[in-house]
């Protein structure tokens, strides 16, 4: 993992990075507010340890033009012991943590290591609520939609040739517009609970038209539709442009639902784009024995 230093006193920088390092973590140091904020935009860094007194830019105002940008990354501020008003605007800024001078290297890797933890498990919960029990989930459309289990329709490659096969296909992808906002204005439960009513919504459409959901990217829906025998004169692209038009339709009936359950958001008006290619695909299986796509 990678951490970002940010300290002016060179004896306790070298002390971080030396306690960083030692536990296996990848260490960059700089040690004054400006070249921080240029590391912190330009790197991708797992933890951020910051402190408050810095030259040029102070701790508290980098946190703060972070979060403004929206970088989430978990800061671990250092302050003086006797500083709780700047500890207190530090928190309430966004930082995640702080750590008052002087002290350990065990309270240091105790704090880093916490809050990496701590960012870890919340975005595995988010992640596992905005798209639960995905397979279930299609399957219970197909059946709703077939009346049966759903399979009939949708033809599978053949599990005994592992290289897959060529075929003629469109795969379509749609996602929803301004979705950036959404996040901004919305809690991650509300945004959870969106995404999981929009999805029954978007996906309807394309098991209606004998497609196949193949993955949800964040608010992004993906779906192949596959040339098959008996298609009554309805290629493949057809049934792909069919299905994209209903899910504008719906989105537009969605924004009934986005204007009852967040009325007072000032949210954007609800809507959707949809892009369709078609062409040659490879479909094969790919994974390990007992999940595979």
């Amino acid at each position: 993992m990678r951490v970002l230093v940010v300290e002016d006193e060179k004896k306790l920088a070298s002390f971080l990075r030396k306690g960083l390092v030692e536990e296996s973590f990848v260490v960059d140091l700089v040690y004054d507010g400006s070249e921080a904020i240029d590391h912190i935009l330009s790197g991708a860094y797992d933890a951020i340890v910051l402190d408050i007194m810095l030259p040029q830019r102070d701790g508290l105002s980098i946190l703060r033009e972070m979060r403004q940008r929206h970088i989430n990354t978990p800061v671990l501020l250092l302050s003086a012991r006797g500083n709780v008003n700047e500890r207190v605007e530090g928190l309430n800024l966004g930082a995640d943590d702080y750590l008052p001078k002087p002290f350990t290297r065990n309270e240091l890797m105790e704090a880093v290591n916490s809050r990496l933890k701590k960012f870890e498990n919340l975005t595995q919960a988010l992640a596992a609520r905005l798209v639960p029990k995905r397979d279930r989930l299609t399957q219970k459309f197909r059946e709703k939609i077939s009346g049966g289990d759903g399979t009939a329709a949708l033809e599978e490659t053949d599990p005994g040739t592992p290289t897959g096969k060529i075929a003629e296909a469109s795969v379509l992808f749609s996602d929803i517009r301004n979705f950036t906002t959404y996040s901004e204005r919305l809690t991650s439960d509300e945004i959870a609970e969106l995404l999981n009513a929009y999805l029954q919504t978007a996906c309807a459409p394309i098991i209606r038209c004998r497609g196949v959901v193949m993955k949800f990217i964040g608010d992004g829906v993906m779906a192949l539709f596959e040339s098959s025998h008996g298609e009554g004169g309805e290629s493949h692209a057809q049934r792909a442009v069919r299905a994209g038009l209903a899910m504008q339709l719906a989105a537009l009936e969605f924004r009934e639902w986005v204007k009852r359950h967040h009325p007072s958001q000032s949210l954007p008006e609800f809507s959707i784009g949809v892009g369709i290619h078609s062409g040659e695909v490879l479909l094969c299986h790919v994974g390990t024995p007992g999940r595979r796509r």
